[in-house]
């Protein structure tokens, strides 16, 4: 993918997307650069769906998936955590 100056991607067609889980809080995110960022109403708390446990174990897994019409491409996944 190409980077403009800014070290964005340069593709008018790109949307970038970040999810944020603070303590059981999980905040989604939107932009069309990279940068300037616009909080969804999707927002929810997540503290019901940490059924997968196994003993002291307990997490919340992340998936992507697209809907709707068209195509959907993901050409970079990062994780990591929150300072």
């Amino acid at each position: 993918m190409a980077r403009n100056a800014r070290g964005t991607a340069d593709c008018a067609d790109c949307r970038f997307l970040k999810l944020r889980l603070v303590d059981d809080d999980l905040s989604t995110y939107f932009s069309a650069d990279g940068i300037t960022w616009k909080k969804t109403e999707a927002s929810i708390d997540v503290s019901v769906y940490q059924t997968n446990a196994l003993g002291s174990f307990s997490s919340i897994k992340l998936g992507i998936y697209g809907k709707g019409s068209g195509p959907v491409k993901i050409e970079q996944f990062t994780y990591r955590p929150l300072p």
